[in-house]
């Protein structure tokens, strides 16, 4: 399909189509690589602010608080979940099972 083929009043003819799709290829986009959902969750906790919590927790735990070191972790873990329902997309396994 050269650029000065005159298109026809309402669309391209099936033989344009044949040659552009010769030449260009199919209209797709690349199907994306799925990352499994586990390496996803946990991603949520490298960020400089869960770990600060992570290391209070086990600050707090070697001081004997454990509730505290408790009440710290259950935190950080319902962050990491709710954040992999919110980052996960609609479409992942766990959002079909979990509906956030």
């Amino acid at each position: 399909m050269s650029d000065s083929t005159p298109l026809p009043k309402h669309g391209l003819t099936s033989a344009a189509v044949a040659e552009a799709r010769d030449r260009y290829g199919w209209n797709e986009l690349p199907k994306a690589k799925r990352v499994p959902w586990i390496l996803v969750l946990l991603r949520q906790f490298t960020g400089p602010l869960v770990l600060i919590l992570i290391a209070a927790a086990a600050i707090a735990l070697v001081l004997g608080e454990v509730v505290d070191a408790i009440a710290i972790g259950l935190v950080v873990l319902l962050n990491g979940i709710l954040a992999l329902c919110r980052n996960g997309g609609p479409k992942t396994r766990w959002t079909r099972c979990v509906r956030c």
